[in-house]
């Protein structure tokens, strides 16, 4: 039987990812046979940075400029499946929950199956063993194996430690882990199903991190999450719809309207930030025999909107009206503020928000993707 020592690095603000995965693979004796530090594109956007875990723990060990343009963790998924699930390999890890819950997070938020593997976590063994609290890898390290750890927190580098750690532990105590493990059964846990076990329940990463990313027609597609749930924004699920359904609305020509047969395009400060009421608006254009369209360059009409302020208190430009603005004056884009937009179709501000959504799902079929 080969042991894998194994230690996974998070810098996510919920820690439902990792961005590394390090492992020394010994035969029984401890005898490294092969030791290596996987680190991946973390494929996060700024908001989702856990900057204080960046600036204090992830450099300079890793510098995040550097590890952003490594693969993603789609590359690596086949390699990391068969080390640790290797039918004659053990995985022993120190506080194995937050790797185990990181590595089942990559695989699900990339849509792969869960990787399944046997394991133990070596601070199980210390308690039984000296009847003691068992203290941080660190304090462990410096209390078995009688150095100073290196400086570098690179995942390798834990995985190391760990590894005389318990090669130390074992040692004194004159214990042959396979024998142990056999008497102490309760300490083998596994991993099936993207479930795990902690405290001694059974944890679900499907229920506890739903994903943020889902796969549509073989493509991946960021899902907005929390306030951004309502956003357009690039890559995003909200955007691939809603661009779907601007294609394949159906636009009744036989309506006489102010806005028939017009290109209407609306100012990025209202379109990125609501999705549903911007898809709403789609239909009540078509329902008049008019069109929607993102870019102000093809517009007969542009819809302004109130300043909109960032979280820094900065007034947020719109491309759009800036657009116009910087237009010949013998340009044909008519321009009216939103609240008169809406008085041409008959609502307010309150009665949209209050309108019924529209349900966009049917678009995911892969048929609108070819069209």
């Amino acid at each position: 039987m080969n042991f894998l020592f194994f230690d996974a690095e998070s810098i996510h603000k919920k820690h439902k990812y990792s961005y590394t995965f390090g492992y020394v693979l010994t035969d029984e004796n401890f005898n490294v046979i092969k030791s290596e530090d996987i680190v991946f594109n973390p494929d996060l956007t700024e908001d989702e940075y856990d900057w204080r875990v960046v600036r204090t723990m992830m450099e300079p060990s890793y510098y995040l400029k550097d590890v952003n343009k490594k693969s993603k963790f789609t590359s690596f998924y086949t390699k990391i499946k068969r080390l640790v699930g290797g039918e004659n390999t053990l995985c022993i890890g120190f506080q194995t929950e937050s790797d185990v819950k990181y590595l089942l997070g990559n695989c699900f938020r990339y849509n792969l199956d869960s990787i399944n593997f046997k394991y133990v976590d070596i601070r199980d063994i210390i308690a039984e063993l000296t009847h003691e609290k068992v203290n941080g890898l660190a304090i462990e390290y410096v209390k078995w194996v009688h150095k100073t750890p290196e400086l570098s927190h690179t995942s390798v580098i834990d995985a190391m430690m760990t590894c005389d750690v318990l090669k130390n532990v074992l040692t004194k105590y004159k214990v042959d882990l396979k024998d142990f493990l056999q008497i102490h059964s309760n300490m083998m846990y596994e991993v099936k199903d993207y479930c795990y076990i902690s405290n001694g329940e059974t944890r679900d990463v499907r229920i506890n991190y739903p994903s943020t990313h889902v796969k549509i027609n073989g493509v991946r597609y960021h899902n907005p999450q929390g306030k951004k749930k309502d956003w357009i924004v690039t890559f995003s699920v909200n955007l691939l719809l809603f661009e779907r359904y601007i294609k394949f609305v159906e636009i009744k020509n036989n309506t006489e309207s102010l806005f028939q047969n017009k290109k209407v395009s609306i100012s990025s400060n209202y379109e990125n930030y609501n999705y549903k009421n911007m898809v709403k608006i789609v239909k009540l254009l078509a329902d008049m025999g008019a069109t929607y369209t993102r870019g102000i360059s093809k517009a007969d009409i542009l819809i302004t909107y109130d300043s909109v302020v960032d979280e820094e208190g900065k007034i947020m430009p719109c491309s759009k009206w800036n657009y116009v603005k910087n237009l010949k004056n013998d340009a044909k884009i008519d321009v009216m503020s939103f609240d008169e937009f809406l008085k041409c179709l008959n609502i307010n501000r309150k009665e949209l928000d209050n309108m019924e959504d529209v349900d966009l799902e049917y678009l995911k079929d892969e048929k609108y993707s070819k069209m």
